[in-house]
């Protein structure tokens, strides 16, 4: 009988979280793939949150830019815009600020069902997209009563910024001589444990159709934050 790999927006992520316990529980824990699975998991965790039976929301089929963005409450129009964390790595967060003036409509909200139909070269959104978004209340984390968008402090941010650049940094490796302190690559990681457990599993916007995949999400976790 033929095997298969299942893939979706829940097993994506709950794979990469897997991956890090197998990868850490080595006799010798292999770093530099734990920090590119842990990365992956945190990254499409949050695109789980975003993602509706719309799939093209979070590509850049619409917009993968944070600029233009409308959004409306009591009244009152607001615009978004980027405030940058980190211009050098590319970190920043949504910004509102109310308009006057007289603006479409967001296209993702009255795109025709020709243009969904139509076949493209969509792309996923970026990681610092996907981050910026999953920590904005007002638009993309306000799906239903229960949701809440996802709090960073400043030293969180730090770790995600430094995590996220070690992930590229291993993935496009330039040949040289490298040595990164394992204790390090444990701080930041161990200080992401939080923010990758609240996007999992307390956002209010991923619904766990199986109840085992949730079960399964949590104890990753619990075990990765063991073994660092």
């Amino acid at each position: 009988m033929s095997e298969f790999l299942d893939l979706d927006k829940i097993l994506n992520p709950l794979d990469s979280l897997e991956t890090v316990v197998d990868l850490l529980s080595n006799e010798k824990p292999k770093w530099k793939f734990a920090v590119i699975a842990f990365d992956n998991a945190i990254y499409n965790f949050a695109v789980a949150n975003l993602a509706t039976s719309n799939y093209k929301e979070v590509t850049n089929f619409y917009s993968d830019d944070d600029i233009g963005w409308k959004y409306s409450s009591d009244g009152k129009t607001f615009v978004s815009k980027k405030n940058f964390i980190d211009n050098k790595i590319g970190s920043y967060f949504i910004h509102w600020e109310e308009t006057f003036q007289e603006i479409e409509e967001n296209a993702v909200h009255e795109s025709p069902l020709k243009e969904y139909m139509q076949h493209t070269k969509e792309k996923l959104i970026g990681f610092w997209t996907a981050i910026a978004r999953v920590c904005d209340g007002n638009l993309w984390m306000g799906r239903y009563t229960s949701s809440k968008p996802l709090k960073l402090n400043d030293s969180q941010w730090e770790s995600l910024g430094i995590i996220h650049q070690l992930r590229n940094e291993f993935i496009h490796f330039i040949p040289m001589g490298v040595s990164i302190e394992i204790d390090f690559i444990k701080k930041h990681l161990k200080n992401l444990i939080e923010p990758l457990k609240f996007l999992a599993l307390s956002t209010g916007q991923i619904l766990y159709v199986e109840k085992k995949d949730r079960v399964k999400v949590e104890a990753a976790i619990n075990k990765i934050n063991k073994l660092l």
